[in-house]
């Protein structure tokens, strides 16, 4: 019986096409595939290359429906020229223009193809910052992506403040780029002078951020607002104890559940040591 080789199988299927163009556009070759398996073998001794790799993911997202990115190459109407579906090609333009290890391939217009006239290699900063999910900025005569400006020196707010800004609430460009962030507030206590946040993390400070902010804000003197212990909760006597109702729903005595305790002592008036001993009753 003869035995049917599946690797040669697979590799039928995925490189039958590569030989030739199909469908009526001259600009999308199917069957070229990313893997090592299917790549067809070059003379110029290059494929095991960076830059034929970077060929090869080209050529994927704007003709494989199956790759991750053609929805966002292929699928908007991004193509290779004609001239680059040759890698001997691309990668002869490559190195003529300015090729070097760790830049990237950037289209100069994003919804234009790879091609010579559109393409150029540049740093992984600002292939990022040049995408087309980026907003520009029109400020002192000058347009620019506002990654660019959060690193302008005129610009006086982080990059996300300035996103907000324009963005979600519309302001000015000048405004939003020369405006500084709000200043937090600054506390003086024991001769020094801190943020509401350091003090709250002080060792003098007996007390949780949030109720130190409201204390400063409602006027108490700073020392005593830091100073001072968080109210303590109120506690409740039985059997001769006195614990808070966290305390008692966790005592080995206590038949319900915190939030049972606490309806029964504080809504319905019960006597702690009934609420805490009566069990609830399960509706049948």
């Amino acid at each position: 019986m003869r035995t049917v080789d599946t690797r040669q199988v697979q590799l039928k299927q995925r490189t039958h096409c590569i030989v030739g163009f199909s469908g009526e556009c001259p600009r999308r070759v199917m069957g070229v595939f990313f893997w090592r398996l299917a790549m067809p073998k070059k003379s110029h001794q290059m494929s095991e290359t960076k830059l034929y790799w970077i060929w090869g993911a080209m050529v994927q997202r704007c003709t494989n429906p199956k790759c991750a990115g053609y929805k966002d190459y292929g699928e908007r109407g991004i193509y290779v020229c004609d001239d680059w579906m040759d890698s001997e090609n691309f990668m002869n333009w490559a190195i003529c223009n300015g090729y070097e290890e760790g830049l990237q391939l950037d289209r100069k217009d994003n919804d234009g193809p790879y091609s010579p006239g559109n393409c150029e290699f540049v740093t992984r900063q600002k292939n990022l910052s040049h995408t087309r999910h980026n907003v520009f900025a029109t400020a002192f005569g000058e347009t620019k992506y506002l990654r660019e400006w959060s690193r302008d020196s005129r610009c006086k707010c982080k990059y996300r403040v300035l996103v907000k800004r324009i963005c979600n609430r519309g302001w000015d460009h000048e405004r939003a780029i020369t405006q500084p962030e709000k200043e937090p507030r600054v506390v003086e206590a024991f001769g020094e002078s801190k943020p509401i946040k350091e003090w709250a993390s002080d060792q003098r400070c007996k007390c949780t951020l949030a109720a130190l902010r409201n204390r400063i804000s409602e006027g108490m003197d700073p020392e005593q607002a830091i100073t001072s212990p968080n109210a303590e909760r109120n506690t409740y006597e039985a059997f001769g104890e006195s614990k808070t109702l966290e305390e008692w729903s966790i005592d080995s005595r206590c038949k319900c559940k915190l939030i049972n305790l606490q309806l029964r002592i504080t809504s319905r008036k019960w006597n702690p040591e009934r609420a805490i001993i009566t069990p609830v009753e399960r509706k049948r």
